[in-house]
This record gives structure tokens, sequence and C-alpha cells, in this order.
């Protein structure tokens, strides 16, 4: 299997796509309210910048578990499904961030986070279990 060719460099892809997204929305609050430095501003601001933080915390590790475990011959539909599951739950975590109006309502947050640590609990788990296949 060529580089090019794993499934995991569309996981990747899509990855960066989100980190990048947050991180221009941040520069355009900075830019909009004139916050050159710090992370003091309106709510909006707040939440762009909760954002990318949250994308930048959790995407890279789960991108790692992925290409991990693509390297080592896990079935390409498992990758495709906990990919596409962790990588959704990134993209609506973005989403319910930046648009959660009734700020005491966090189901799609907490929908959100389910969809992102169930993914990395499963990546972490099969690779400790193939981990110690390996000893065996």
């Amino acid at each position: 299997m060529g580089y090019l060719s794993m499934m995991s460099s569309l996981f990747v892809a899509v990855g960066i796509l989100i980190i990048v997204w947050n991180a221009f929305n941040v520069i355009r609050w900075r830019f909009k309210e004139h916050i050159m430095i710090g992370l003091e501003g309106s709510d909006g601001f707040l939440r762009a910048t909760t954002a990318q933080v949250n994308a930048v915390e959790y995407i890279p590790i789960g991108l790692v578990a992925l290409v991990i475990l693509e390297l080592s011959k896990v079935n390409s539909l498992s990758l495709l499904i906990i990919g596409g599951v962790f990588l959704f739950g990134r993209i609506l975590h973005t989403y319910a961030i930046l648009n959660e109006a009734n700020k005491e309502d966090y189901r799609l947050r907490k929908l959100s986070m389910m969809l992102t640590f169930i993914p990395l609990i499963v990546m972490s788990v099969a690779l400790i279990v193939q981990f110690l296949g390996l000893l065996t």
C-alpha cells in the first residue's frame, strides 16, 4: 500500500482543514475586535478560541492513533467507521461551541464529546491489544 493511498490520509486532510478553519475563525474575530494578543473579548471571540484550542487538543492525537492502526493493517472498514465518527464528533463539537444559542443546553456538545471520546478509547484499546498480541 503506497503512502498516498492510505485511507488515513483522507482523515488527516480533513483534520487539518478543521484546525485551519478554526484558526482562520479566531483570526477573523481578532481583527474584528482589535484583539492582537490575549483571550479577553466578546462571547463570540471566546467561543472561537475555545473551538480552536479544543480542536488542537484532540484532533492530532486521534489522527496519530488512526495512522498507527492503519500501518498495523487494521481492517479498512473499521478505520473508515472509527475515523469518520471521530472527525464527525470534532466537526459537531466546533459547531456546537460556536452556535449553541442556549448556554444552558449542552446536548450537542455532550454528543460531540461522546463521538470523540468513544473512538479515542476504542483506538487506544486496539493499539494496546495489538501491542500485547505482538508480545505473545
